[in-house]
């Protein structure tokens, strides 16, 4: 994953300096997690550690419990 990351950040020149893998995966954990997929299963997905993945497993967490208590409200 990374080889192809690294390829094709080179090929959008001085445009890729905002682009980081790390990024990507957070991009991705975040809803398998919030779809109920399991610590194993999204790091088979994203290739992070354990600590990393608790990390942005508590941001979704935060991110659906946001969103069911202004569900509520409604």
């Amino acid at each position: 994953m990374k080889a192809a990351f690294v390829t094709w950040r080179e090929g959008l020149g001085p445009e890729a300096k905002r682009y980081r893998l790390h990024g990507l995966r957070k991009l991705a954990i975040v809803p398998l997690a919030e779809a109920g997929c399991s610590d194993a299963e999204i790091q088979a997905v994203t290739c992070q550690s354990a600590e990393m993945l608790a990390y942005n497993r508590a941001k979704a967490s935060r991110g659906a419990l946001s969103r069911a208590a202004q569900n509520r409200r409604k």
